[in-house]
């Protein structure tokens, strides 16, 4: 039986868009990023100090969603709450932006090549 104010870390869903990531709770609270790269300060850290901020979109008053699943094809979470007036989906991502400069690499990001230099 789990008694902590952590959950479990495989309730922590990832997004990712191979520069920056973050984690985001069970209850779609972000509560863990680093902008903007993995080893810079946390912008929201909750997922280790309670009081060290989160960033959260949904119903007010409900922390149990009624689902929550990655979409097919990506790393994209998409979270469904139902309450008395209807339903909320949201879907969390970190999206790929095109590349500025395909001739050289950047001294400060080690982005992964795209699809078509794999």
């Amino acid at each position: 039986m789990h008694h902590s104010v952590y959950p479990p870390i495989d309730d922590y869903a990832f997004l990712s868009d191979c520069e920056t990531n973050c984690l985001i709770a069970r209850n779609g609270a972000v509560e863990w990023m680093c902008v903007p790269r993995p080893d810079s300060p946390s912008v929201f850290g909750a997922m280790l100090d309670r009081s060290a901020g989160h960033f959260r979109i949904g119903p007010y008053g409900r922390n149990v969603p009624a689902a929550r699943r990655y979409l097919p094809g990506g790393l994209i979470v998409e979270t469904t709450w139902q309450t008395e007036t209807g339903w909320l989906i949201v879907r969390d991502a970190l999206v790929l932006g095109p590349w500025h400069n395909n001739r050289s690499r950047s001294r400060s990001h080690k982005r992964t090549p795209m699809d078509w230099d794999a």
